[in-house]
């Protein structure tokens, strides 16, 4: 599965960046690969979040893991997460629920 995560970076997350600037993207590989994940890409967001990861992992559970642990820090907050379908999934399922409209009605709708 595909997720894309946002968030923003607490004012103790930034102080610590400020002073010592890095590349989190080395650590953050280094966690995702030990959980079984993997990071397809990083950027830093101007606006609403301060950054945005795109991750692959087997399911929601193990993504979710990581989210916990890196929000338990300190360093992350409001955090938000979207799941991502390929356009190819994307039309699968949209042949699939063509499929179902036949057995389907709208409520009030005999």
């Amino acid at each position: 599965m595909i997720f894309i995560t946002q968030g923003r970076y607490t004012e103790h997350a930034m102080e610590g960046m400020l002073a010592k600037p890095e590349d989190r993207t080395p650590a953050l590989n280094q966690l995702l690969e030990r959980a079984g994940a993997r990071l397809i890409d990083a950027y830093w967001t101007m606006g609403e979040s301060d950054f945005l990861v795109i991750v692959e992992a087997e399911n929601e559970h193990e993504w979710m893991k990581v989210l916990a642990l890196t929000a338990s820090t300190g360093g992350l907050c409001d955090l938000k997460t979207m799941v991502a379908i390929s356009t190819a999934d994307g039309k699968k399922a949209f042949e699939g629920a063509k499929a179902l409209k036949e057995s389907f009605h709208p409520a009030g709708e005999d």
